[in-house]
């Protein structure tokens, strides 16, 4: 895949779930918006509206939890199995020389250490 088509993918795949959450955030807001001058009150359908935008987001996220940990799984961790091998490794593991840099994904929530090049 050319660079310039995988850039205009994965700028399109941002902005999608950026506009998810941007509309999910101003339906919320002027649901709570027509709310302010008494009890919080939803009605069946604004809690409904709501919920489908939640979990159209909540997929997308899940989705990215996913795409991460294989990523990690496959290219990062160390394997315990065939000699322990990475059997797809990332190209920072090459050098063997340099400090030891930590990688986080998903936040920190998983980590991979490799030897940044001197």
């Amino acid at each position: 895949m050319p660079w310039k088509r995988m850039l205009a993918y994965i700028t399109g795949s941002v902005n999608e779930d950026l506009l998810r959450r941007i509309e999910y955030l101003l339906e919320e807001n002027r649901v709570l918006r027509n709310q302010l001058d008494r009890r919080l009150l939803l009605t069946d359908h604004e809690r409904r509206t709501l919920a489908e935008k939640a979990v159209a987001l909540g997929k997308l996220m899940a989705d990215t939890v996913i795409r991460e940990y294989l990523a990690h799984y496959h290219a990062e961790r160390n394997h315990q199995g065939l000699e322990n091998v990475i059997p797809f490794p990332d190209g920072r593991l090459v050098e063997r020389d340099g400090a030891v840099v930590k990688a986080e994904r998903l936040g920190g929530l998983l980590n991979f250490y490799y030897r940044h090049a001197a």
